[in-house]
């Protein structure tokens, strides 16, 4: 299981502060637009992939994690 603590204000920089908590140091932002996180809310998942699918959720962005290079990409999601 894994926890975080998402803080008011930007999406961007609480999805690069949780990763490097986590030991991605590298995040692409390959969004064209940062979003606003509004009030203070603690997210548990079982792994880091689903924490951010859980935090993510109701913006139009996705994570993608490439363990080989251990870097993880923010990008506009696609959808089905």
């Amino acid at each position: 299981m894994v926890s975080a603590t998402v803080y008011p204000g930007s999406v961007k920089a609480n999805v690069i502060r949780i990763a490097r908590a986590h030991g991605w140091n590298t995040v692409v932002w390959n969004a064209t637009s940062d979003y606003r996180w509004y009030g203070t809310t603690r997210i548990t998942a079982n792994n880091l992939s689903s924490l951010f699918s859980k935090m993510l959720y109701d913006y139009p962005l996705q994570a993608i994690f490439y363990h080989g290079n251990h870097v993880l990409v923010i990008g506009p999601r696609n959808l089905p």
